[in-house]
């Protein structure tokens, strides 16, 4: 038979137990996990305007591609007293394919950090 002590095992069990915090030990944690709860629930609402943003300035890109297109098509309507304006034309067509570019971009840039962010029925 085993003559160990189980007295000690006892003493050496009771000195492993967690130990109630004192209150100011526990205020101290507790502000520290609220401060870090705070910044969590910053993150995301961060998160969630950005990705708004994401959506913005895509859409912002197309409208500004469709005014121009808009401008171009008024120009090819307009007439004076010289003729028709092609260079006008010419001109809002190439700012119109450049806005779409610029969207096009967006759109790959945004949907490559946040999966399918920029849908094509997006409006």
């Amino acid at each position: 038979m085993d003559n160990t002590d189980d007295g000690a095992d006892a003493d050496a069990d009771a000195d492993t137990k967690p130990q109630p915090l004192d209150d100011a030990t526990f205020i101290v944690y507790r502000t520290r996990w609220i401060n870090a709860r705070c910044a969590v629930v910053r993150c995301e609402e961060e998160e969630f305007m950005l990705q708004g943003e994401m959506q913005t300035c895509y859409l912002g890109y197309v409208a500004l591609a469709y005014a121009w297109r808009q401008r171009a098509h008024l120009s090819g309507n307009l007439q004076s007293e010289r003729g028709t304006h092609p260079g006008h034309r010419a001109h809002a067509l190439q700012v119109a394919h450049n806005w779409l570019d610029l969207a096009a971009f967006a759109k790959d840039s945004f949907n490559a950090e946040v999966s399918n962010i920029i849908t094509e029925d997006l409006q």
